[in-house]
């Protein structure tokens, strides 16, 4: 999924659910209210998570989803511009192509 890109992932689906509360939850309530999120809501440019944050979101993905799901392995890749970039529905692509790996 592209910043261009159309949404495709359900919001009431499996895992984006979970990611969005993770999200609010490193965020906290008064920063972010889980009904603001959308797939194409940016981590940072539209979160506003910051890099504090972001590694607090990581930590929570490996506890709920396994050590399959590291935040890092995505990151890793990513350029500056493209880490301001980064989506919700990325983050959602990721952790999912991750655990159907795992069920294979």
């Amino acid at each position: 999924m592209t910043a261009e890109s159309p949404e495709v992932v359900a919001v009431d689906s499996w895992p984006y659910a979970d990611i969005v509360a993770a999200l609010c939850e490193v965020a906290g309530p008064d920063q972010l209210v889980a009904g603001q999120v959308r797939p194409s809501s940016r981590l940072e440019a539209d979160l506003r998570l910051d890099s504090i944050e972001l590694a607090a979101l990581g930590l929570l993905l490996a506890e709920r989803f396994g050590p399959a799901v590291q935040l890092t392995d995505l990151l890793a890749g990513l350029d500056f511009d493209r880490l301001i970039e980064l989506t919700v529905g990325e983050v959602t692509d990721f952790a999912a192509g991750r655990l159907a790996g795992l069920a294979r």
